[in-house]
């Protein structure tokens, strides 16, 4: 499944307590009380944004600067769960034809 532009799918995984979702180009994973989010289009890993639940439930105070492992960690999570659940994003197609 291609997921682009502003289509309706939906994806969404629970596995031992790790939840993935992607709708709309927009994504989040959280494991225990970290989230990252990645709610800009068009959709780049790069711009996830890392939230711990437990001190900012209101998701206002990006972490990433502060805790970058946590958040290649769970940025490492979508790139696998994405695969998972055949979430494929435009420039998968574009590195599939260079190769």
């Amino acid at each position: 499944m291609i997921i682009a532009g502003h289509g309706v799918s939906h994806r969404h995984v629970m596995y031992r307590g790790l939840v993935t979702l992607f709708h709309r180009n927009q994504a989040y994973v959280r494991q225990g009380h970290w989230k990252i989010t990645q709610v800009e289009t068009p959709f780049d890993a790069a711009r996830f944004g890392l939230y711990d639940l437990v001190v900012d439930p209101g998701e206002t105070t990006d972490f990433s600067q502060k805790f970058p492992e946590k958040r290649l960690e769970l940025i490492e999570l979508w790139h696998q769960q994405r695969l998972q659940l055949g979430v494929t994003l435009p420039g998968d197609l574009w590195n599939s034809t260079v190769h």
